[in-house]
């Protein structure tokens, strides 16, 4: 006669043994998004160029005019690059604008450099966020490659002496961005 087969008992489910682990690498991205967000991406990054002269530029203003950063030395400059299709940028432009409004009559200039991007679409995109201050198109990538560029929005701070001071990661955004800004914009004008 044969032996009757026993069905094998299945091993008792643990789930906590699974959901646990992944609990754990949920909370640890999140306090990661939330540091990144209260720091801003900047944090911890830091540039070969800083402290050294800016890299020299010049290129034409959505209008037509030229730009040369060497006919800003004496004035402290602070240089956004952005693009038209980059939604952190759109999300920065208010505080830019704000930005603006409180610095333009200093002698602190502003510019815009526009770069991966279409030049129809970033001027559109300068004329519908408000943008008055100076702004163009990297049409070559040239610009972005001697600051080191590697995403938008990046901004960049000039002494009056052309050294590059400050280098900030990310978005301006919100109240504590636009603290943020500011807090380079002052600590610019008092070099």
């Amino acid at each position: 006669m044969a032996a009757a087969v026993r069905p094998v008992a299945a091993a008792p489910r643990r789930p906590f043994v699974l959901v646990a682990p992944l609990a754990a690498l949920i909370v640890a991205l999140l306090a990661l998004l939330g540091w990144v967000l209260l720091h801003g991406v900047s944090a911890g990054r830091t540039s070969a160029l800083l402290g050294k002269p800016a890299p020299e530029f010049s290129y034409s203003t959505f209008d037509g005019k030229a730009v040369d950063l060497a006919s800003l030395r004496g004035k402290p400059v602070m240089v956004n690059f952005w693009g038209s299709w980059c939604i952190p940028c759109k999300d920065e432009a208010p505080v830019l604008r704000q930005a603006w409004a409180k610095y333009q009559h200093s002698d602190t200039q502003f510019l815009g450099i526009a770069i991966w991007d279409q030049g129809d679409a970033a001027k559109a995109f300068a004329t519908s966020e408000g943008a008055s201050w100076t702004n163009g198109m990297d049409g070559d990538g040239k610009i972005a490659i001697d600051f080191g560029v590697y995403g938008v929005p990046e901004t960049f701070f000039i002494s009056r002496e052309g050294v590059l001071v400050d280098r900030y990661v990310g978005p301006f955004v919100g109240d504590a961005g636009s603290a943020k800004l500011d807090q380079y914009l002052q600590r610019l004008q008092a070099r």
